[in-house]
């Protein structure tokens, strides 16, 4: 737990270097004020759900998403400048103490500071009971917001969620009466420590005149440190002191699964076993108040004098020749390695890693180095000469630009020159007219790496060129690997060329493969299904499947590398070796691997803004009018200790390319309606270590105008305009067509004869309307004129069209004339003619001759 309040206060400050190494392989990294720290007083360290560290100090809180530090001061919400601890709890809420006494809470993920509400309750407890400050050493809130804390000086207390204090315990300390440890669980991720007078497993406490500053439980143990020394208390035995003289210790916790470690008044961190043996030191100088291992298995370690300092696991070594060009490497049987320097120099690493000079260059030329297993024996040339371990030389005018590193004996290649070198003397010469860069011997003829592709000699007789498209690279490297049958070819241009000189086959290795680059120098057979590519930019190795594909994971300087340009690779038992231009690298087979495990960079969405105008929480999903349609997003990862993420991200939908930035914002503008998804992903040196993604789902609506209910509601709308139209001025100036439209579509729909019914004289009479001409009236009565005679009935002539079963085929065209329209055969505005009897037609009924269509 972080370092408390009553030890705090008399800290002094030291000024200490920036960078210290606390171990083989591990590095410290110094955040301090100059850095964004608020002050480099810090006492202890949390990280959220979201990956953020946060750091509480004596001049606020700060958190660090790994590229840049945000301060928290009172305006912000603190209810004190001076934070000291951070207690997470199982409901997510992360509790913190404070110089005044003054408790806050956050919860997790937000910045977002609430005081509790009782801190008068706090606050009146300690005058009561005259206490100087607010030593909490353990808080905890239960299922049921009841708050729980223990103080250095003794007091066990519990604040219900309606404010009333109930004291658990009450031991008054420093004590010489026996007192015993105690722990009570109140959630899953905190308890209290307190003492009791009630008896344990382990053995009381007492006869100590000191002011515990903190006891805490770790694998049956209780770890006890007052204001000079540390105690370990086993269950049912006796306790037995730790600490040595004169050392103050201030904090304590857990290293990891099987340590603990205590931190001294200047003098770093010491961590134990449960034994009380010291298993490592670190840190010496300062005073360590917090150690915290985050989610990425990387330690923080704060302290009241020099801020924080961050350990990043090295899994490569880079001090070895470190400023040298490293040129070549070669291993011997025995593990032995050979380091042929860019200036001439030849090094051996002998088997207990002591480096011993075999030569020192003189003209400045690089040397190379290769172990040939049939003479057992390795050769370095090096000053137009070829030497060897066992103490042999000869003279090699010219000097060697590349030795064979796949072949029994030294096959060696100069400026148009050829050599075969047995027991440091030539066996064989060929004098070629072309450069050679490597060359390799198979089934007897010799196969020669030039600039312009591969040259082959069969039987001893002239080299010719192997015509193949992949054949045409300058090479500077090729292997044969006898199980699978095939020249590895390191290329200039494109990647590793894999050739079948019994088929002819070829294939590429290279970027659009997975291949770190495609200028490649060396290659390096491990065995038959591992091969090893220096390139100009890493150190790839491919691995091949029974099936024929391959797999290729590279290294560079985002992974420890000290260049990124390798000149070479050597394997020696479970290290690899690397040729750099800034010296030797070597890591463990097993550390390779692990580069590669995936990781967890807590990628989220930081913030949306909606036509600029950010939401004050990011949805997860956006369904917007097509007027908003102007996207910004604030993406936030973290991965500490590493090089800059780089984001890929598209809207699918919009466009399926990936697009790439490094300055977290992605923006998108004038998006046409449809439906899409953000997805955002965090790329590694060009690499997907993880499987997070954000996936926003993003709906743009249509415009209203071209909505489905909007065209309903559009076709509906000219659908009425039209019947208006239609009935305004087509009905009001052609309704005569209309009627007459209409009479003669009842008629047809109605095709059945319709009968007029009458009495004449006490006779009932059916006559079919069709056979009316036409009616006159004679006062009360009228005359019905048919085509074949002449009714007279009692009714009143504007009675009669009401009463026929037709009316629409009747027209009055005199008060006392009524026709039938399809019996007219000629109309004039006086008259027409119906059976060549003409019918008056009177002047106020005009209008209604406009009725009768020919």
């Amino acid at each position: 737990m972080p370092l408390k309040p009553i030890c705090r206060l008399i800290l002094l400050v030291f000024l200490l270097p920036y960078s210290i190494v606390m171990a083989q392989n591990v590095t410290l990294k110094n955040y301090k004020q100059k850095n964004g720290l608020p002050s480099n007083e810090v006492y202890d360290i949390f990280q959220d759900k979201n990956g953020v560290m946060w750091f509480a100090t004596d001049r606020g809180l700060a958190n660090y998403n790994g590229t840049q530090f945000k301060k928290f001061e009172l305006k912000d919400g603190l209810t004190d400048i001076t934070v000291f601890d951070f207690f997470p709890q199982e409901n997510d809420q992360i509790w913190c103490t404070t110089f005044n006494g003054k408790l806050f809470y956050f919860e997790n993920g937000s910045e977002k500071f609430i005081p509790y509400r009782y801190n008068n309750v706090i606050e009146n407890f300690f005058k009561e009971k005259k206490l100087p400050g607010s030593l909490i050493i353990s808080l905890a809130v239960d299922a049921q917001n009841a708050l729980h804390f223990f103080m250095a000086s003794g007091f066990y207390l519990k604040i219900d969620a309606k404010g009333t204090l109930t004291y658990i315990s009450e031991i008054k300390l420093p004590t010489e009466k026996p007192r015993y440890f105690h722990y009570k669980a109140i959630n899953k991720k905190q308890g209290i420590e307190y003492f009791s007078k009630q008896k344990s497993v382990f053995p009381p406490y007492a006869g100590i005149k000191e002011s515990i500053k903190r006891f805490f439980s770790f694998k049956g143990i209780k770890v006890v440190y007052s204001e000079r020394s540390v105690w370990i208390y086993p269950k049912n035995k006796k306790p037995f002191l730790i600490s040595g003289k004169n050392s103050e210790p201030l904090e304590s916790g857990e290293y990891d699964a099987d340590h603990f470690w205590i931190s001294y008044r200047g003098k770093g961190i010491v961590v134990y076993d449960t034994n009380g043996a010291v298993v490592k030191r670190g840190l010496n100088g300062h005073s360590v108040s917090r150690v915290f291992k985050d989610n990425f298995n990387s330690r923080w370690f704060s302290t009241v004098d020099g801020g924080v300092f961050y350990e990043q696991e090295v899994k490569i070594n880079k001090n070895i020749l470190k400023g040298t060009y490293i040129h070549s490497l070669t291993r011997n049987e025995e593990g032995e390695l050979f380091i042929g320097c860019y200036n001439g120099d030849v090094y051996k690493r002998n088997i207990k890693g002591a480096l011993v000079l075999l030569h020192r260059g003189l003209t400045n030329k690089p040397a190379i180095v290769q172990y040939y297993k049939a003479e057992k024996c390795t050769y370095y040339m090096v000053d137009e000469m070829l030497y060897t371990d066992t103490g042999k030389k000869m003279i090699c005018t010219g000097g060697v630009l590349k030795a064979s590193d796949d072949t029994p004996v030294p096959i060696i290649s100069r400026f148009g020159l050829l050599n075969v070198i047995e027991d440091v003397q030539v066996r064989k010469t060929d004098t070629l007219l072309f450069r050679i860069h490597d060359v390799s011997e198979h089934d007897g003829n010799y196969y020669a790496a030039w600039m312009k592709g591969i040259k082959v000699s069969k039987g001893g007789k002239k080299y010719v060129t192997i015509n193949n498209r992949l054949l045409n690279y300058r090479f500077d490297d090729m292997d044969y690997e006898p199980e699978r049958k095939v020249f590895y070819l390191a290329s200039l241009g494109g990647g590793v060329v894999v050739y079948n000189p019994h088929t002819g086959k070829t294939m590429s290795i290279d970027k659009s493969k997975g291949l770190s680059d495609d200028l490649v120098t060396e290659v390096y057979i491990e065995d038959k299904n591992t091969i090893w590519a220096c390139t100009n930019y890493g150190l790839n190795r491919i691995t091949f499947n029974k099936d024929g594909t391959f797999k290729v994971h590279y290294i560079t300087t985002s992974d420890g590398l000290s260049e990124n340009q390798i000149r070479d690779v050597e394997i020696v038992k479970d290290t690899i070796y690397v040729a750099t231009a800034n010296g030797l690298c070597s890591i463990a087979k097993n550390n390779f691997e692990t580069i590669f495990n995936k990781r967890k960079y807590f990628l989220r969405l930081s913030s949306i803004a909606i036509n600029n105008t950010i939401l004050e929480e990011p949805a997860k999903q956006l369904s917007l009018s097509y007027d908003r349609n102007q996207l910004n997003f604030g993406v936030e990862s973290v991965a500490y200790g590493r090089k800059e993420q780089v984001y890929r991200y598209k809207l699918k939908g919009l466009h399926e390319n990936w697009n790439y930035t490094s300055d977290r914002k992605i923006a998108y503008e004038f998006i046409p309606p449809g439906h899409y998804e953000l997805q955002v992903q965090v790329l590694e040196d060009n690499r997907l270590f993880s499987d997070e993604m954000i996936r926003l789902p993003i709906t743009i609506r249509n415009p209203f105008w071209i909505t489905w209910w909007f065209i309903i509601i559009v076709i509906a709308g000219v659908t009425a305009l039209i019947y208006l139209f239609f009935r305004i001025r087509v009905l009001t100036y052609n309704k005569d067509i209309i009627r007459e439209l209409l009479r003669l579509w009842v008629r047809k729909i109605k095709k059945k004869e319709k009968y007029f019914v009458f009495k004449e004289q006490g006779k009932e009479i059916r006559i079919p309307t069709n056979t009316i001409l036409y009616v006159k009236s004679s006062g009360n009565y009228m005359d019905i004129v048919t085509e074949e005679k002449v009714y007279v009935m009692r009714c009143k002539i504007g009675d009669f069209i009401s009463k026929v079963p037709d009316p629409l085929e009747f027209l009055r065209v005199h008060r006392s004339y009524i026709i039938r329209i399809d019996k007219v055969e000629q109309k004039t505005k006086k008259m027409v003619l119906i059976k060549k009897q003409e019918i008056p037609v009177g002047e106020t009924y005009l209008e209604e001759l406009d009725k009768i269509v020919f």
